[in-house]
């Protein structure tokens, strides 16, 4: 699997219940071939979305990011730094490597339905 594919199952495995972004940056050349850098820091994760306060056990929406990799690969220290910092705010940060690696992280937080 690529880490294309990986996003892809991501978004729409993670959906019923958050609707997840996928982020884009990049590098390109102007006309006069100065090197321009666009899109988010270095860092920002893969996938961001928020998880509606309905759907949470505590009534407040919820932040997510998620780092998507495909095993042998691991996060960079700029993504890692990222992904720390925001579940020290109290958002589900986190590198996965599955859909089942996400639901590890977001369904502690979830309303359960009884």
């Amino acid at each position: 699997m690529r880490e294309s594919q990986l996003v892809s199952a991501l978004i729409t495995g993670l959906y019923p219940v958050v609707k997840m972004y996928r982020t884009n940056a990049g590098t390109f050349r102007s006309m006069d071939g100065s090197h321009i850098v666009h899109g988010l820091p270095k860092g920002f994760p893969d996938l961001f979305g928020v998880i509606s306060k309905d759907k949470v056990a505590d009534g407040r929406p919820m932040p997510v990011f998620l780092e998507a990799k495909v095993y042998p690969n691991k996060a960079s220290p700029e993504q890692i730094a990222f992904l720390q910092e925001y579940r020290k705010a109290g958002c589900i940060a986190g590198v996965v490597y599955s859909v089942a690696d996400a639901w590890k992280l977001i369904d502690p937080i979830l309303k359960k339905v009884k």
